[in-house]
């Protein structure tokens, strides 16, 4: 009698554990995910900063080929 309550507590602590272990991954995947899709938006904003600095510079040179009258090829 006693073993079958002795099993039976410890299939419960079992089962609970396993609930909580569960829990732990659901939520560390959910952290990583978060963590993963804001490292990717801040990369694409390096990237449009990036992609803006370049057009600004390329505009600058444009300028100052037409100012000396330079034909474009360098």
């Amino acid at each position: 009698m006693v073993n079958l309550f002795v099993l039976g507590m410890a299939g419960i602590l079992t089962s609970l554990l396993f609930k909580q272990f569960s829990m732990v991954c659901i939520s560390l995947a959910v952290s990583l995910h978060q963590l993963y899709t804001l490292e990717m938006y801040q990369r694409d904003a390096r990237l449009r900063k990036m992609k803006k600095s370049m057009l600004r510079m390329k505009r600058r040179i444009d300028r100052l080929e037409r100012r000396i009258g330079g034909d474009g090829d360098v």
